[in-house]
C-alpha cells in the first residue's frame, strides 16, 4: 500500500513538473534578457543615472573638475533623468522622511503643485524601489522589474490567444527589448505605463471569450478585478498621455472583437446575440470604472492641474503634425542608428582604418557627436528587429491563405494589422490624425510619434502569429482548455444504421492546423455549429489521469460555460468516450464525439472532436466528404 502510495505521489509530481516547468522555462527565459541587457546596472555596481551630465549645467559646472567630470558627456539627451526625474524621487524621499506627503514643492518658482502633477510615479506600486533602494542602483532595478512584467504580460496575452509557448516567448521579448521601451528608459514613467497594456487586453479577451478562473467559472468578476489593477497601475506610473493611448487602444480591441464575435454569431445561428453583447459591455465598463475608480486619488488632481494649465488649447493641428516622422525616418525600423546617435562620438574609416575623432558636420563646423536625423534619438525609436517585421508580414499574408491553423487568428491578424497602419499614419503626420486631435485632450498633446507604442504592441502580437511554431501550441501544450482552431460549416452526408449522421470536415483547416497525415473517417451525432477541437496525446492517454472502476481512464476535463459543468474525456481500450458532468449527475447522449486517428511521423496522435448537443441551433444541409492527404 505503502509502494503504490509513493508511485501516485511520484506520477502526480512528474504530471507537474511537465505542465509547470515548460511554464517556468519562459519565465525565467523573459526575467534573464532584461537582466543580461542591464546587468551592469543592476548587478555591477554602477547607476542608471547620468550623474555626469549634471555637471555641464551651471552651478554644477563649477565643479566639474574637482569630480573629474568629463567635459563632453556620453549621452547628452539622458540629462533629463538625473535634472529632473531624480529631483523628483530626491524630493519625495526628503518629504516622507520629514512625515509629510509631497503635495507641494516650494523650490521652483513660488512653488508648484508637486503630487498633483503624476509625473513623478509617487503612488505607482513599484516605485516601492526607490523608496527601499539607493537611489543611485534603485533606477537600474525598477526598468528591470517593470520590463520582467512587459514581457511577462505579452507573452501571457499570447498565450491566451491561443499561441504555444515559442511564439508567446518572442511576442514577449520583442515588446520588452523593442527600441521604445529601452529608449524610453531615459523616462521611467512611459515605460512604467507602456508594460500593464498586454494584461489590459489579456483580461478583455478573457471577458469576451467567458473564461472561469477557479471557482468563479460562471463569472468575470477576477478578470475586471486584474483588469481594473493594470488600468490603475498604469495610471498611476504617471504618463497621461500613454495613458490616453491605452484607453484607446483597449476600446479599439474591445469593440473590434465584440464586433467579429457578433457578426460570426449571427452568421452560425441565425440570431444576433444581444445579451452577449451586452453582458461583455457590462464587465468591460465595470473593469474601466474599477481602473479609474482605483486610481482617482491621482487622476482627479491631475485633472484640475491640467486644466489650468498654460498648455491648454494651446497647439493648432498643422503645430502638432509638425513633431510628427519625416517619411525618411522609415529607414530606422530597419537601421535604427542609420542617422547617428548621441552616444557616437568618433567612427572608423574603412578606407583608412583609423579611428576618426575630430568631426565636424557638413557647414564644416565642430560637432561632438554624430547625429543628422531630425528626431531625436529617444523620439525616433523605431526599432522592433528586422526578424520581428518578417514574420509580422508573414501573418499578414496568412490573410490570403485562409487555411489551417492560419484561420483562427484571422481577426487578430486584421485587427492587430489595422492598429499599425493608425499608428504609423499618426506617426508620420498623416491627415488621419485629424481624426484623433478631435478627442478631449489630444490637442495639447505635441507627440505624435509616440503611436510607436501602438505599434510595438502590433508588431509584437503578429510576430507571435507569424512564427512557424506559433501555432503547434494546439498539438504539443496539451492539456488545456478547449481551444476553438477551426470553425467549418459541418453537413449531413447520409446516415448510418445505428443512427449517426457522417460529417464533413474541412480537411485543409485540419491539415493546416495539426501538420499531419491521413484523416481516416469522421461520424458525429447531429450536427452542431461550431466545433472546438482539441488534441490527445495517444500515448499519455493511455496511462496517465484517474482510472474509474468500470476501466475507463481520465484523459482531461474540460469546463462549459455558464455553469453547464464539464466535459470529461475518457478512454477504454484505445477507444475515447465523451461525457458531459453536470451538477446532478452524468447524463450521458448529450456529447458525441468523434476519434479521427492520425499517421504521422513520429507518433500518433487522436484529434477528439467534442461537441454540446445543448448547443444546437440549427441544422446544415451539403454533400458527402471523404479525404486524402
Amino acid at each position: 500500500m505503502e509502494t503504490s502510495t509513493t508511485t501516485q505521489i511520484q506520477k502526480t509530481l512528474a504530471q507537474l513538473r511537465r505542465r509547470i516547468l515548460p511554464d517556468l522555462t519562459l519565465i525565467l527565459f523573459l526575467a534573464l534578457l532584461p537582466l543580461v541587457m542591464f546587468h551592469q546596472q543592476t548587478l555591477g555596481g554602477r547607476t542608471l543615472l547620468p550623474t555626469e551630465n549634471l555637471y555641464q549645467h551651471l552651478p554644477h559646472s563649477a565643479y566639474r573638475q574637482v569630480v573629474q567630470a568629463p567635459d563632453i558627456p556620453h549621452n547628452h539627451l539622458l540629462s533629463d533623468m538625473v535634472l529632473q526625474n531624480y529631483q523628483w524621487k530626491f524630493f519625495i524621499r526628503e518629504q516622507l522622511a520629514q512625515g509629510e506627503i509631497p503635495l507641494w514643492n516650494p523650490h521652483q518658482f513660488a512653488g508648484i503643485p508637486f503630487l498633483a502633477a503624476g509625473q513623478h510615479s509617487a503612488l505607482y506600486p513599484l516605485s516601492l524601489v526607490y523608496y527601499a533602494l539607493p537611489l543611485a542602483s534603485a533606477y537600474g532595478w525598477f526598468i528591470v522589474l517593470n520590463l520582467w512584467l512587459a514581457g511577462w504580460f505579452m507573452a501571457g496575452f499570447m498565450r491566451g490567444l491561443g499561441i504555444n509557448r515559442a511564439g508567446a516567448g518572442l511576442s514577449g521579448t520583442v515588446y520588452q527589448l523593442s527600441g521604445f521601451m529601452i529608449a524610453s528608459a531615459v523616462f521611467p514613467m512611459m515605460v512604467a505605463a507602456a508594460v500593464w497594456m498586454p494584461l489590459i487586453l489579456w483580461m478583455i479577451e478573457n471577458i469576451l471569450r467567458r473564461r472561469g478562473l477557479w471557482l468563479f467559472s460562471g463569472t468575470a468578476i477576477p478578470w475586471v478585478i486584474i483588469g481594473g489593477a493594470a488600468l490603475g497601475c498604469s495610471i498611476l506610473a504617471g504618463h497621461i498621455e500613454l495613458t490616453l493611448y491605452t484607453l484607446l487602444i483597449a476600446a479599439w480591441y474591445a469593440g473590434f472583437r465584440l464586433l467579429w464575435q457578433f457578426v460570426g454569431h449571427r452568421r452560425q445561428t441565425g440570431r444576433f446575440p444581444i445579451r452577449r453583447a451586452a453582458a461583455a459591455l457590462m464587465w468591460l465598463t465595470l473593469m474601466l470604472i474599477l481602473g479609474l475608480a482605483l486610481a482617482a486619488i491621482q487622476l482627479i488632481p491631475l485633472y484640475e492641474l491640467a486644466a489650468n494649465n498654460w498648455r491648454a488649447e494651446r497647439s493648432s493641428l498643422e503645430t502638432v503634425l509638425g513633431f510628427a516622422h519625416p517619411a525618411r525616418d522609415f529607414l530606422q525600423f530597419l537601421l535604427p542608428s542609420f542617422y547617428g546617435s548621441p552616444a557616437h562620438h568618433s567612427y572608423v574609416d574603412v578606407f583608412s582604418w583609423e579611428r576618426i575623432t575630430d568631426l565636424h558636420n557638413a557647414a564644416g563646423e565642430s560637432i561632438h557627436f554624430i547625429d543628422w536625423g531630425i528626431k531625436n534619438y529617444v523620439e525616433g525609436a523605431l526599432y522592433v528587429g528586422i526578424l520581428p517585421l518578417a514574420l509580422s508580414l508573414y501573418a499578414a499574408l496568412a490573410l490570403f491563405r485562409r487555411r489551417g491553423a492560419s484561420a483562427a487568428y484571422t481577426p487578430y491578424i486584421i485587427l492587430f494589422g489595422l492598429l499599425s497602419l493608425l499608428a504609423l499614419s499618426f506617426m508620420f503626420g498623416a491627415p488621419s490624425y485629424a481624426l484623433l486631435y478631435r478627442l478631449p485632450g489630444i490637442n495639447q498633446l505635441n507627440s505624435p510619434f509616440r503611436w510607436v507604442f501602438a505599434l510595438t504592441l502590433a508588431m509584437a502580437a503578429l510576430a507571435g502569429i507569424g512564427a512557424p511554431a506559433g501555432h503547434v501550441g494546439f498539438a504539443n501544450d496539451q492539456p488545456a482548455p478547449i481551444r476553438q482552431i477551426c470553425v467549418n460549416e459541418l453537413f449531413p452526408a447520409g446516415v448510418a444504421a445505428d443512427g449517426r449522421r457522417l460529417i464533413a470536415v474541412d480537411a485543409q483547416c485540419l491539415r493546416g492546423s495539426l501538420k499531419t497525415g491521413v484523416i481516416k473517417a469522421a461520424a458525429v451525432i447531429g450536427q452542431p455549429a461550431i466545433v472546438p477541437i482539441v488534441l490527445v496525446d495517444h500515448e499519455s492517454a493511455r496511462h496517465d489521469r484517474a482510472v474509474f472502476p468500470d476501466g475507463h481512464r481520465l484523459v482531461d476535463i474540460y469546463f462549459l460555460p455558464r455553469g453547464q459543468g464539464n466535459v470529461q474525456v475518457m478512454m477504454r481500450d484505445d477507444v475515447f468516450d465523451v461525457q458531459q458532468v453536470k451538477k446532478r449527475g452524468i447524463q450521458h447522449g448529450e456529447i458525441a464525439a468523434v476519434v479521427i486517428p492520425f499517421v504521422g511521423r513520429e507518433e500518433r496522435r487522436y484529434a477528439v472532436v467534442i461537441q454540446s448537443m445543448l448547443r444546437l441551433k440549427r441544422a446544415h444541409n451539403g454533400d458527402i466528404a471523404g479525404w486524402d492527404n
